[in-house]
């Protein structure tokens, strides 16, 4: 039994050892390890970046339309727009997961992070459908999300 769990240590230890023996098994540890630490905020970080890919993609079409030139300033644009959502909504779920982990708060400020990062894309999306189609999507929404501000009252 002993010479077991003499044996169990050391092969733990050998493959620690390998772990940390070099750059790329290093490297791969600590994707994992920030892989495994955000694994349940990945749903909105996904619907996040499918948003900005659309506006990638409409932005592209509105480009087109007006008759601008497409270089790769737009695609930095995006790049640091996905930069910063992933920056915010990491932040909001390092509140949400240390500092409010025992609150009784009603929604996590995750979802509140990334339901704002999405309204600022899909305000950015309806925009450049608009320029293609002349549809204008964003009054629609608002009116159906928002109808009373829209419409002026006597009262």
């Amino acid at each position: 039994m002993r010479v077991s769990l003499a044996k169990m240590f050391l092969e733990i230890g050998d493959v620690l050892h390998s772990m940390f023996s070099g750059l790329w098994p290093g490297i791969i540890w600590a994707l994992t390890f920030v892989a495994g630490l955000i694994a349940p905020a990945w749903p909105p970080f996904a619907a996040v970046c499918v948003l900005v890919v659309i506006d990638m993609r409409t932005g592209r079409q509105a480009a087109r339309h007006r008759g601008e030139d497409i270089n790769s300033k737009g695609m930095r644009r995006s790049v640091g727009k996905i930069a910063s959502y992933f920056y915010l909504m990491a932040a909001a779920f390092i509140m949400d997961r240390i500092f409010l982990s025992g609150l009784p708060v009603d929604e996590p400020i995750l979802y509140l992070a990334s339901i704002l990062c999405a309204a600022v894309e899909f305000k950015s999306i309806s925009e450049n459908v608009q320029t293609v189609t002349g549809v204008n999507l964003w009054s629609k929404v608002k009116d159906r999300i928002l109808p009373n501000t829209s419409k002026k009252t006597d009262e």
